[in-house]
């Protein structure tokens, strides 16, 4: 394997040579990825493609049988828990598919709660600028329970965004949409990820999204190396 050399300003995300088995099922095989600053890149690929599989490697959750991937230039491959935690929390935010809103807090109060887990401080002002960024200004003060299906999808976005991140991972966004709102979904994300300089990584089955994006990846064809 040959490491990639170290850069004044790494990028967001790069994979070197990464694979990764279940047992005896190879998923991923010599993959290299390179996600740049403020890039967008659609990850796409059917249910069991490797997808679930190859956030969870990004985030730290799960080792690479071999290769090296690094987060800003920091290789959350390798390390402790302790350390990958801290790479997790200084780069990366997931808008989950579950969205995952904590039900008991409002919705000021969950990006607050965000914020102060990644130990990154942010002013009341700052969460109620992003909420207005996105619409939803004047629900912050209720809670999740209390809001549509999009006004909640809105709220894990501003969720994800709050804590300012490098790389923001959006899994399975629209698959539960119809084409209408899978559209609006993609632009929001597409146009939250431009305002804020953010990379943003969305996993999908969704074939609906592949003209919205310049870069796609398809696991189902994947070359051995993709950068953009």
């Amino acid at each position: 394997m040959v490491e990639s050399p170290v850069r004044k300003n790494p990028p967001p995300l790069e994979l070197n040579d990464v694979t990764f088995s279940y047992g005896n099922r190879p998923v991923l095989d010599c993959l290299d990825l390179v996600a740049e600053n403020g890039e967008h890149q659609l990850l796409i690929g059917p249910s069991g493609s490797g997808k679930s599989t190859l956030i969870n490697l990004i985030c730290g959750f799960l080792t690479p049988d071999r290769g090296t991937i690094r987060i800003a230039g920091e290789p959350i491959s390798e390390g402790s828990e302790t350390e990958r935690d801290a790479i997790r929390r200084a780069h990366i935010s997931v808008v989950f598919q579950s969205l995952r809103l904590v039900s008991a807090l409002s919705i000021a109060d969950n990006l607050a709660l965000a914020a102060r887990l990644a130990r990154k401080p942010v002013a009341r002002a700052d969460i109620h600028a992003l909420l207005d960024e996105l619409d939803i200004g004047s629900l912050g003060a209720m809670k999740p329970s209390e809001l549509s299906q999009g006004e909640a999808q809105r709220a894990a976005i501003a969720r994800a965004l709050i804590v300012r991140p490098n790389l923001l991972i959006a899994d399975e966004p629209t698959s539960a949409l119809d084409d209408k709102n899978a559209e609006i979904v993609a632009s929001l994300l597409l146009d939250q990820a431009d305002r804020h300089g953010t990379t943003l990584l969305l996993a999908t089955h969704d074939a609906r999204l592949r003209s919205a994006f310049d870069t796609v990846v398809d696991l189902n064809s994947l070359p051995r190396t993709v950068t953009a």
